[in-house]
């Protein structure tokens, strides 16, 4: 899931990239940040049973029947969503989370879920 952050676009480029799909995010990253994106989500591909067991019990109710089978499937597919638009690792570790979170939990909960989350992934530097 791709966001457009308005106030960066005027209404032309903003018709522009709905048509080609293509866009810039709010500021350009260094290589080294992108690469270290790119350990972490590496990193959540490999590891998502961890992050799955550093949920609160409240929020695993919300993945019904199949539980960390599912969060692992959604998981993976926001990893391939946010890798190559995030400028920081805080902020992929966030957005990762809150589009598997359900929007029931609330942004307070995902942003202490994802600095715990954050605790535990290795340092990519």
């Amino acid at each position: 899931m791709k966001v457009i952050l308005k106030d960066n676009y005027n209404d032309n480029s903003i018709e522009q990239i709905i048509k080609t799909g293509k866009y810039q995010t709010r500021s350009v990253g260094s290589s080294a940040v992108k690469k270290s994106i790119k350990a972490v989500a590496r990193w959540f591909k490999r590891n998502g049973m961890k992050v799955w067991n550093k949920l609160p019990s409240k929020v695993k109710k919300y993945f019904a029947a199949q539980g960390s089978t599912e969060f692992i499937n959604k998981l993976g597919k926001a990893v391939d969503a946010y890798t190559d638009i995030s400028d920081s690792i805080d902020e992929f570790v966030y957005n990762v989370l809150r589009d598997v979170l359900p929007s029931q939990v609330s942004d307070g909960w995902v942003d202490k879920i994802a600095r715990t989350i954050r605790l535990i992934v290795p340092s990519p530097i």
